[in-house]
C-alpha cells in the first residue's frame, strides 16, 4: 500500500494520537509515532507537514532519550532527507 493510499484510507493525520492521551505529549512513544507519520507524509510528497512532525519528534527524542541515541539519530537523518 502506498503512503498516499494509507494516509487517505486511514485518515491518520486528523486522528488524535491515542498514545498522546495516554502518555502525554513528551513521551518517546509519541516521538516514534510522529516520526513514522512524518515518514509517510514525506513519501507522499507532503514535505512541509513532514518537516514539522520530524521537528516535533526530534525535540521529544532529544529531551527524553538524549542526542546520541538510535531513535534520535534516525529522526535526525529522516529530517535531513526531508530538508532537500
Amino acid at each position: 500500500m502506498t503512503a498516499d493510499i494509507y494516509l487517505s484510507k486511514n485518515n491518520v493525520i486528523d486522528k488524535p494520537f491515542f498514545k498522546q492521551k495516554l502518555f502525554g505529549e513528551k513521551h518517546h512513544d509519541i516521538g516514534i509515532s510522529l516520526n513514522n507519520l512524518a515518514t509517510l507524509l514525506q513519501q507522499s510528497g507532503k514535505t512541509n507537514q513532514a518537516r514539522e512532525l520530524f521537528a516535533r519528534s526530534l525535540t521529544i527524542f532529544e529531551k527524553t532519550l538524549g542526542a546520541d541515541r538510535p531513535n534520535t539519530r534516525l529522526c535526525q537523518e529522516n529530517a535531513k532527507c526531508c530538508a532537500y
